[in-house]
């Protein structure tokens, strides 16, 4: 009996371990990441501007502002401090206007005068740029707020105020660091990452780290295995003709859908198919070649994820209970037959 007994201890170790990964899973599956939007009175363009300045150079760049309302507006231009959200790379303005970034462009930039627009007016609004001849060598940034207010709201008056920005990043030759660290590759669903999911991933996500004093741009290719070692997917980090940056001394996560994507024509009409290429249950390795910069670095990173669906961990279960209840059947016949000689 005491050998019974163990059995069944070890077993119902085993069901309670299958149980408490199904309920991770779960629990992966139900997190998700929300985002907001809004909207503006105004429209900029272009929305991000680079440039490259020695010391002692200077340089005007054009902007273009819109009122795509229709009522007059008053437009005051400040150059706001930001840093990243150290996820998307997305800006967060700075709060107060007296706080510092320690990349700031506040000496080196010129606003013109405030103005205000007609509605449907379109204005090109000329920026300059004055670097210092002993400016440090690196990366610097900042935002070029538009912000709008109707004309006559005065002191004791509330009225809603339109804003939009545009992002001005740039970069003085010199001595740069060019430093990189990749802080996580993982697998994602409903953008939270993971490394096991009962429902198949829908993304890939690489988080870079810059250690430099300057912009980075991070380039190379991801690909996906299976167990076999078969490839199933590829794809070109931080791909398209106009790279996104990540700034000094911050994350950025690059985070790219795990689906092959193939278009078709269908009754003279195309449709774009999505489907995943993790087919089967089992363990996947992602694995990045990647490199930045000028250095020429290339380094390798790995990580493995696995998909379990509900259906395969159920149908294990099931077999489990069916082996056990069967070799407990055979365990008291055969201590019968054993009782009765």
């Amino acid at each position: 009996m005491q050998t019974v007994t163990k059995r069944f201890i070890g077993i119902s170790a085993v069901l309670v371990i299958a149980f408490g990964l199904v309920s991770i899973g779960l629990m992966q599956q139900q997190r998700a990441s929300a985002q907001s939007s809004g909207g503006s009175g105004l429209r900029v363009s272009p929305t991000r501007t680079e440039v490259t300045l020695e010391q002692g150079e200077y340089r005007e760049i054009t902007q273009t502002i819109k009122n795509v309302t229709q009522n007059p507006v008053a437009i005051e231009l400040l150059l706001n401090d930001f840093e990243s959200d150290g996820t998307t790379g997305e800006p967060k303005l700075f709060g107060d206007s007296t706080e510092v970034s320690a990349y700031s462009m506040r000496e080196f930039v010129l606003l013109p005068e405030d103005f205000s627009l007609e509605p449907e007016e379109e204005r090109e609004v000329t920026i300059a740029i004055n670097v210092p001849e002993n400016a440090s060598p690196g990366g610097y940034f900042g935002s070029v707020l538009y912000r709008a207010t109707p004309p006559g709201v005065g002191d004791g008056q509330v009225a809603l105020i339109a804003s939009v920005g545009s992002l001005v990043l740039l970069e003085i030759p010199g001595q740069i660091t060019e430093s990189i660290e990749v802080e996580d590759v993982s697998a994602y669903v409903a953008d939270a990452p993971g490394s096991l999911f009962l429902q198949k991933p829908d993304g890939v996500g690489i988080t870079i780290q810059n250690r430099g004093n300057s912009f980075s741009k991070p380039f190379g290719t991801v690909s996906v295995d299976d167990w076999r070692g078969n490839e199933v997917f590829r794809y070109e980090l931080n791909e398209g003709e106009i790279k996104s940056n990540v700034l000094p001394e911050s994350s950025r996560l690059f985070l790219k859908e795990l689906f092959n994507i193939e278009t078709r024509v269908v009754n003279d009409e195309s449709q774009t198919i999505k489907t995943s290429p993790i087919t089967t249950p089992g363990r996947y390795t992602i694995t990045g070649n990647l490199s930045h910069g000028t250095t020429g670095e290339v380094f390798t990173v790995t990580a493995s994820f696995w998909y379990l669906p509900i259906w395969l961990i159920l149908g294990l279960l099931i077999a489990l209970l069916i082996i056990v209840g069967a070799a407990s059947m055979f365990y008291r016949r055969h201590h019968r037959k054993v009782a009765r000689r």
